[in-house]
């Protein structure tokens, strides 16, 4: 069991005085003085030494855990969400959206097999059972809570920008939230769904940027 030292901490002061009378001798075998430059030297150099121990003992401890909760995730035979979602037929967009409205949800990662610190926030990944499948209703739900771009809604189509501006303002589509960028514009978002609606109701003109009077 482990315990942070506190301020005029006993073990640490008697720490202390058991390296220092170490680091003399050693100094002395060396032919190294006892002089303040030195010390000072010594000092920095210690604690240089001491982070790279404690650094090192952190990746041995986080590449352990790695390594145990991936033979974990190999046993329970789950999924990453790069895995989840293609099984689902889903972009990593609307997995996130399916999370957050708690229409899926990952599996709980024992606490001995999650990030030694909260500095290894890479180490956060999440993972599915295979089992998981969604209902009709649960992809509607999640075509209408995910939001995207201009850009994002012209890629969905496969059509240019502006062709989809020109969809847009023909079929009526109204962005349902926006936020404030820097410089002061607005990013206007669009539900997918009805994103996809526009698939539906234009013609193959207007999806190939001809309107629909030409």
């Amino acid at each position: 069991m482990t315990r942070t030292a506190q301020p005029h901490d006993d073990t640490i002061d008697i720490l202390a005085a058991g390296l220092a009378a170490t680091a003399a001798h050693a100094m002395d075998q060396a032919g190294v003085a006892l002089t303040l430059t030195n010390t000072s030297a010594l000092t920095n150099a210690l604690r240089k030494a001491i982070e790279n121990v404690g650094h090192e003992r952190e990746r041995a401890v986080r590449q352990d855990r790695i390594e145990r909760r991936a033979a974990w995730v190999c046993d329970q035979g789950l999924l990453c969400a790069v895995e989840t979602a293609r099984q689902l037929g889903l972009n990593p967009q609307e997995l996130e959206t399916a999370r957050e409205l708690a229409i899926i949800a990952p599996v709980d990662v024992p606490l001995e097999l999650h990030a030694t610190s909260d500095h290894f926030t890479a180490e956060s990944w999440r993972y599915y059972p295979p089992t998981i499948s969604l209902t009709e209703a649960e992809r509607t739900h999640i075509a209408h809570g995910t939001l995207l771009t201009r850009t994002q809604a012209a890629e969905r189509l496969g059509v240019p920008v502006a062709t989809f501006d020109r969809l847009r303002a023909a079929h009526g589509l109204a962005a349902v939230d926006g936020t404030r960028e820097r410089g002061g514009s607005q990013m206007c978002r669009y539900r997918t769904d009805a994103v996809d609606g526009i698939r539906a109701a234009a013609s193959p003109d207007e999806m190939r940027g001809r309107s629909a009077a030409s």
